[in-house]
């Protein structure tokens, strides 16, 4: 009786491990995603309130800091990402 009890256990704990190894790639990545595209919006909006020069493969306009806010936003608003953060 303690065997079975002890594998059950066993096998609940493996099982919760992996779901928490999913769940932490998932929240890595998302992190990482967001930092990127929150990083290169911020980069726009300092460089077009603060009138930076462009330099070399980073051109300052407001198309651009339209562009990376969309990014930022889309990335927050998408139902992917709430559906998977939920199933998780």
């Amino acid at each position: 009786m303690y065997r079975a009890l002890a594998v059950a256990l066993i096998s609940i704990m493996s099982a919760s491990a992996e779901i928490l190894a999913v769940s932490q790639a998932f929240v890595n990545k998302f992190n990482e995603d967001y930092s990127k595209k929150h990083y290169a919006f911020e980069e726009q909006f300092w460089g077009t309130k603060m009138a930076l020069n462009s330099r070399e493969g980073l051109t300052f306009s407001s198309q651009e800091l339209s562009r990376t806010k969309k990014e930022m936003e889309d990335l927050l608003s998408d139902p992917n990402v709430l559906n998977k953060a939920k199933e998780l």
